[in-house]
């Protein structure tokens, strides 16, 4: 049976956002059949703190985000369609720990932060990916799996750092992800609730193109799992 919608305004520590929720009740128990959100000035830390407790990083952030999702659910996220938007600038991440590299013991501006997943039959698939900042860039593509329940949703990602000077020193400790074209390579799988973090390895020159596949196989030596 169909159950009674919420909508309305509230706010996330401070700041205010829009939600649409549509629900349907299954053998006593209510149902998420739709999602919608939308706020700005999200706070960075909101995201920040999320991801960095599944992966083990550490850190404290300022200033806000620009948020919206809306899914549809009815089917499970198995199934699910919508679309993910994240946007910012001018983002600090005021300290940044790293398992086996330890606290970066500098301030970090992120100039600009343009996340955009479109979600259609359960696969969500980013369609553009930047993070950039004068100490590190970064640019994701790939597809996430989703999954009922959502931490087991698989990630199937590309990620690919480009360091600044102000990051010089972590170089050693990326050095194995290291390609021809002076930037960081990395593969991201397993789950969102176990996510694991790969060298990805660099194709053959012979018979490659310039923007060739990443190849998945790294040694279980050269993996990362937090």
């Amino acid at each position: 049976a169909q159950a009674p919608g919420v909508k309305g305004d509230a706010q996330i520590d401070g700041a205010p956002i829009h939600f649409d929720v549509d629900t349907v009740l299954e053998e006593g128990m209510l149902k998420l059949q739709a999602l919608e959100v939308d706020g700005s000035t999200v706070p960075f830390s909101t995201i920040t703190d999320l991801l960095g407790g599944s992966m083990g990083v550490q850190m404290t952030t300022s200033g806000g985000l620009d948020l919206y999702l809306k899914l549809d659910l009815a089917e499970g996220f198995r199934e699910a369609d919508g679309l993910l938007k994240l946007a910012g600038s001018d983002l600090v991440i005021t300290s940044l720990e790293v398992p086996m590299m330890g606290p970066l013991g500098q301030q970090v501006v992120v100039d600009d932060l343009d996340i955009k997943l479109d979600i259609d039959d359960g696969k969500a698939k980013v369609e553009q990916g930047v993070i950039h900042s004068d100490a590190v860039s970064i640019d994701l593509e790939g597809e996430i799996s989703l999954r009922d329940p959502f931490d087991r949703s698989s990630l199937r990602l590309d990620a690919v750092l480009e360091l600044g000077e102000a990051f010089s020193m972590v170089e050693t400790f990326l050095r194995s992800a290291k390609w021809d074209d002076d930037k960081y390579h990395y593969t991201i799988s397993g789950t969102i609730g176990s996510p694991s973090f790969r060298p990805a390895r660099q194709p053959s020159s012979r018979g490659s193109t310039a923007s060739s596949t990443r190849v998945r196989t790294p040694s279980t030596a050269e993996e990362a799992r937090f």
